[in-house]
């Protein structure tokens, strides 16, 4: 097998560049330890680059390479955390310019509830800016499916957030 190369080679270091933070972002969702989710992406990155050519579409398919190789991370360290300690430094990764303490306190708290699913697709939706096809080609899923994830999802999400200011939701 003959590893990419050429003009290949500069369009994965310029996406890798581009990329890296959503990336381990997105891991350490499913890992909970920010080295394993680094080394996660780094491997989706060198498997990659032992193909004889590109994917089509490289952005799905190295979200969902990322996610492959961090739930394997996850499961040979025999982890299952619903929704890892320290989820402020994901929040901080994912969206540096939100710096108010108490704002990512609430967010942590109220994303939660969500189930894996909403949370994976709000979270590409939303922080990483994935179309809703894109992240419908990561989960393996049809587009109405992550349409009726990220709604659900947004909807628990506000519910939560009213519930935790102490204020009653609109209806």
């Amino acid at each position: 097998m003959s590893p990419i190369a050429g003009a290949a080679k500069s369009e994965v270091g310029q996406f890798y560049c581009r990329s890296w933070s959503a990336l381990v972002s997105y891991a350490f969702i499913w890992t909970g330890e920010f080295c394993l989710a680094e080394d996660a992406v780094q491997t989706a990155f060198v498997k990659l680059m032992d193909k004889d050519m590109l994917p089509r579409e490289l952005r799905p398919y190295m979200f969902r390479a990322v996610r492959n190789e961090a739930l394997q991370r996850r499961r040979s360290a025999n982890r299952e955390p619903p929704l890892p300690e320290g989820f402020d430094t994901w929040w901080s990764l994912a969206a540096p310019e939100c710096s108010c303490a108490e704002s990512k306190d609430l967010m942590d708290e109220a994303m939660k509830i969500l189930r894996e699913q909403e949370r994976e697709t709000i979270v590409l939706k939303e922080l990483v800016g994935m179309t809703l096809r894109e992240i419908a080609q990561i989960q393996e899923v049809s587009i109405k499916t992550v349409a009726s994830w990220h709604r659900r999802g947004m909807f628990k999400l506000r519910q939560r957030l009213y519930e935790l200011e102490g204020k009653q939701p609109p209806k």
